[in-house]
């Protein structure tokens, strides 16, 4: 019997076989992820940039922020916040002690009612968008994570998502 004649499939063929299956896994899964974080980004960046237009319009037409009633200034500890995040916050008077004071925007003065942030949905204190009133900055108290980076406010990078 010659060498030639066995039929079936080598342990070559198979590993090429699987490799290349793997190869066009990863691509996909990689696309997806990518496509996923745009998204995310994109949608969060709107969300926050019409916050923050629609607060400035308050503070333009009534000199004085949207603030919830009833609910005195909270201070946000910079420790935690993430250390690649906390750029985020350079532009307070109080960066440098890390203690940022933020007052809860009040949405339905400012006729924001429809957002997916912001809700305090269910037990979860950090779910508000929040303003500096020295500043006039909106921020996303509880942070939107999207691949490796969490964003609490209207970044740059995320201003380039809105194609503006």
């Amino acid at each position: 019997m010659k060498y030639c004649d066995k039929k079936g499939i080598t342990l070559l063929i198979l590993m090429i076989t699987i490799t290349t299956l793997m190869i066009i896994f990863t691509a996909i899964t990689l696309a997806y992820t990518n496509i996923s974080n745009s998204t995310k980004q994109r949608e969060f960046a709107k969300e926050i940039y019409e916050i923050q237009k629609l607060v400035d319009q308050y503070h333009f037409m009534n000199n004085k922020y949207p603030i919830s009633k009833g609910t005195t200034p909270f201070l946000l500890d910079l420790y935690s916040v993430p250390v690649n995040s906390r750029v985020q916050f350079d532009k307070e008077p109080n960066y440098a002690t890390f203690t940022i004071e933020l007052r809860e925007i009040d949405l339905y003065e400012i006729g924001a009612e429809e957002v997916n942030r912001g809700t305090k949905s269910g037990a979860d204190s950090g779910d508000i968008y929040a303003v500096s009133e020295s500043t006039g900055i909106v921020y996303y108290i509880k942070g939107q994570k999207i691949g490796r980076n969490k964003y609490f406010t209207l970044t740059d990078e995320l201003l380039k998502t809105l194609d503006m």
